[in-house]
C-alpha cells in the first residue's frame, strides 16, 4: 500500500512535470512572439519588394531551417501565380508560372490554407499531383528539389484577398510540424502585408511617372509643386522665359504617301532623334501637334540656341538613317523659331480632364518665326530678343533678316538667321 509520503511524491512529480511542460509552452510562445517581431522589424517598413522577398526566405530560414523556399505573387486580374523569388535552389525559375488548382501551390491558392504534405516519395501515383513540378510552365521550370519528400505551403492574405504563396520543401519525410502552422500563418500575415504596401509603393510611382509624360516635371518645378500630385486646375505662374517652335517642313504632302500607322511609326522615330537635344540643353517640350514640337527653356536663351542647332545636326542623322533603308525617301527639312518674353505658364482644362500649358504673345511670335524660315530659306530664325542676350561665340553665323510684323501686334519684331 502506498504510504502518504510517496502520494505526495509522485502529486510532486506530476505538477512538476505539468508545470515544466507550461513553461516549455511558455517559452516556445515567448520565442513566437520574438521572431513575428524580428520579422516584422526586418520587412514590415521596406518598400522594395525584392528586399522582401529575400530576407523574409532568409530570416525563416534562420529561425526554422528553411533552406528551400520559394515565393509566387498573384497576377493581376488573373487566378496564375508566378514566382517572383526563390532560396537555396540552383534553378531560380523566375517568372514560371501555375495556375490555380494546380498541384499543392495552385490547391493552397484556391482554398488559401496552410497545406502540408509529408512522404511524398512513397506516394508514387500521385507524385505528379503533388509536387510542384506539376505545375511548370511549358516555358519556365518552377524551382524545385529533384528528391522531395516534405512541402509545406503558406497562403499570403491580406483581408482575405490572396497576395501569393511561400512555398518550402525539404528531402526529409515529416520536415514540417503541425505545431509551426499558427506561427506561420502569422509570419505569413506580416509578409503578405510587407509585398501589399511594397506593390502599392511601386504602383504609385509608375502612376506618377506616367502622368509626368503628360505634366511635364518641370513644369510643376516652375509651378512652385514638390510633386505633381499637387498640382490643380488653375494653378498658374509668370516670368520670363523662351519659346522653341519646330514643325517639318511640308509634312501634309509626305504623309499622304504613308498609312495612318506609317505617319505615327514616322513621327515618333523622328522626335526620338530630335527631342533629346532639347532636355539635353535645359528645356523640356510643353506640347506636340503633330509633327510640330514647342518646347520651353526656363533659364538662358542660349540654351534654346545650342538645343536647335542640335536638332538640326540630329534631323540629318535621322534623314541618313532613313534614306538607308528606303531609297525613294526623300529627306525632310524643319524650321525652328525662338523667341523670349512674359509668359503665363499654368494649368487650364475642365474637371475631367487638364493639361499644362502656355499662353502669350511670346507663343504666337515663336510660332511666327517658325513658319518665316521657309519663306526666308533658312533653318532657325531668332528674335532680337533671343539675340541680343548671346555672347560673340554664342551667336556664331548670325545674320539679321530686318523686321517683321506678327498678327496681333503693333510693333514690328527684329529676326535673325541662326548658323545651323
Amino acid at each position: 500500500m502506498q504510504s502518504d509520503s510517496d502520494s505526495i511524491k509522485q502529486h510532486i512529480s506530476e505538477n512538476e512535470t505539468i508545470i515544466q511542460k507550461l513553461n516549455e509552452q511558455l517559452e516556445r510562445r515567448t520565442n513566437e512572439i520574438k521572431i513575428i517581431q524580428s520579422i516584422s522589424d526586418e520587412i514590415i517598413n521596406s518598400l522594395d519588394p525584392e528586399s522582401i522577398f529575400n530576407r523574409s526566405m532568409q530570416l525563416l530560414d534562420e529561425v526554422f531551417g528553411f533552406h528551400h523556399s520559394h515565393i509566387l505573387l498573384k497576377k493581376e486580374n488573373e487566378d496564375v501565380l508566378y514566382v517572383v523569388a526563390c532560396h537555396g535552389y540552383e534553378n531560380s525559375g523566375l517568372g514560371a508560372e501555375v495556375k490555380y488548382g494546380e498541384g499543392i501551390l495552385g490547391t493552397v491558392a484556391r482554398h488559401k490554407k496552410i497545406m502540408r504534405v509529408s512522404g511524398i516519395q512513397s506516394k508514387l501515383r500521385i507524385v505528379k499531383m503533388m509536387t510542384a513540378d506539376e505545375s511548370k510552365s511549358e516555358s519556365k521550370k518552377l524551382p524545385g528539389l529533384p528528391k522531395v519528400d516534405s512541402q509545406m505551403v503558406i497562403p499570403l492574405v491580406v483581408d482575405q484577398r490572396l497576395i501569393g504563396v511561400y512555398s518550402v520543401e525539404s528531402e526529409d519525410i515529416g520536415a514540417f510540424k503541425a505545431i509551426d502552422e499558427l506561427i506561420l500563418k502569422l509570419v505569413g500575415s506580416q509578409i503578405a502585408t510587407a509585398i501589399e504596401n511594397a506593390m502599392l509603393f511601386k504602383k504609385q510611382e509608375r502612376l506618377v511617372e506616367a502622368y509626368r509624360r503628360f505634366v511635364p516635371e518641370e513644369l510643376h518645378e516652375m509651378l512652385g509643386k514638390e510633386s505633381i500630385l499637387d498640382i490643380k486646375r488653375g494653378d498658374q505662374v509668370q516670368g520670363e522665359y523662351t519659346i522653341l517652335f519646330s514643325d517639318i517642313r511640308g509634312f501634309t504632302s509626305i504623309s499622304e504617301q504613308m498609312t495612318p500607322q506609317q505617319n505615327f511609326d514616322f513621327i515618333n522615330e523622328y522626335l526620338g532623334f530630335i527631342v533629346p537635344a532639347i532636355k539635353k540643353n535645359g528645356g523640356f517640350v510643353d506640347k506636340y501637334i503633330g509633327d510640330a514640337i514647342m518646347a520651353i527653356f526656363p533659364n538662358k536663351p542660349a540654351d534654346a540656341v545650342r538645343a536647335a542647332r542640335e536638332m538640326t545636326k540630329n534631323l540629318a542623322e535621322f534623314n541618313r538613317v532613313i534614306q538607308s533603308r528606303s531609297e525613294n525617301f526623300t529627306q525632310i527639312k524643319s524650321g525652328i523659331g525662338i523667341h523670349t518674353g512674359t509668359i503665363m505658364a499654368g494649368i487650364i482644362g475642365a474637371d475631367e480632364r487638364f493639361e499644362g500649358t502656355v499662353i502669350s504673345d511670346a507663343v504666337n511670335i515663336a510660332s511666327r518665326l517658325e513658319s518665316l524660315t521657309k519663306e526666308m530659306s533658312c533653318a532657325i530664325i531668332a528674335s532680337d530678343a533671343v539675340v541680343r542676350t548671346l555672347s560673340a561665340e554664342e551667336r556664331g553665323n548670325c545674320s539679321e533678316l530686318g523686321d517683321v510684323n506678327v498678327k496681333g501686334k503693333k510693333n514690328s519684331v527684329r529676326i535673325y538667321k541662326l548658323d545651323d
